[in-house]
């Protein structure tokens, strides 16, 4: 058999490549709210603020810039899913940054606009789920694009700094603890589904094996009868071809049982390639002479 046969139970899957495929298509699927919501954004900024609507919406369409490149590239084909976590980080933290200059140019940290952080980084949470160490470097970016720029440039009294910090502090650090038990969750339920799909499979080829042992079995008894019919006629020139053909008869007899066996048998380990090989190598010692 071909070494490329011999597989392990899930053989090279990797559960990240289809988790990467399955962000970038969540990524891409987001793009047509982005377009809807980032008007009604830009109108309630001009609602809160002094500036045109043109301004406004300005901004967030600047800011939704990074999302338009890599979802174009991501839709010609341009861009690795292997990337989309940087690429999920960049668009993320540039909505954030649209959300931090529409508070700035509005009311400052008086606004709920920390609101839209948490928000952001919630639609991240299910939209592209992240590892620990990338987690944390977003959070950190969305904190430190928010606060320093809308209490920097604001008076704003101590009392409302920290009643926004402890606003969005508890939802960032409960993200950031469970982000990675929910990225091992979602790649362990890949690989349980690759598992099962193996499974049902191994259970077709179970079947089809059976029918072909059954196909294969009949044949042979018909001609060992055959030629143990032709034995007794004691026709001693071809006595010895006779023998020889009724011992490969019972030769193929045994491979079928064997056969069987691992047909029926559901804890057969075909992962274990030592054990396979050692199987083929005894069939084929006890073939060779035919």
């Amino acid at each position: 058999m071909p070494k490329n046969h011999i597989i392990a139970p899930l053989g090279n899957f990797d559960p990240y490549k289809y988790f990467n495929n399955y962000k970038s298509q969540n990524l891409q699927s987001l793009f047509l709210y982005a377009l809807i919501i980032i008007p009604v954004m830009a109108f309630s900024d001009k609602n809160l603020g002094d500036n045109s609507l043109l301004f406004h919406l300005g901004i967030r369409l600047f800011c939704l810039l990074p999302y338009v490149v890599i979802y174009s590239l991501f839709k010609f084909k341009k861009l690795n899913n292997s990337v989309v976590d940087i690429c999920g980080i960049i668009i993320f933290a540039s909505f954030a940054l649209g959300v931090s200059i529409a508070a700035y140019t509005t009311v400052g940290l008086i606004s709920d606009y920390y609101f839209g952080i948490v928000l952001i980084s919630f639609i991240q949470f299910l939209i592209v789920p992240l590892d620990l160490k990338k987690t944390l470097i977003l959070e950190l970016l969305l904190f430190t694009i928010y606060f320093p720029i809308n209490i920097a440039g604001f008076d704003t009294e101590s009392t409302l700094i920290i009643k926004q910090l402890s606003n969005y502090l508890p939802f960032s650090i409960l993200k950031i603890a469970v982000s990675q038990r929910f990225h091992r969750q979602i790649t362990d339920s890949f690989m349980t589904m690759e598992l099962n799909r193996k499974l049902k499979e191994k259970e077709g080829a179970q079947i089809v094996l059976g029918e072909l042992l059954h196909l294969l079995n009949n044949p042979l008894l018909i001609s060992s009868s055959l030629i143990k019919r032709f034995k007794k006629k004691r026709d001693f020139e071809y006595e010895g071809d006779l023998d020889k053909a009724l011992k490969a008869n019972d030769r193929m007899k045994g491979i079928l049982k064997e056969m069987a066996v691992i047909q029926q048998e559901s804890t057969f380990d075909f992962s274990n390639e030592a054990n396979l090989k050692k199987y083929f190598k005894e069939l084929e010692e006890g073939t060779k002479d035919f």
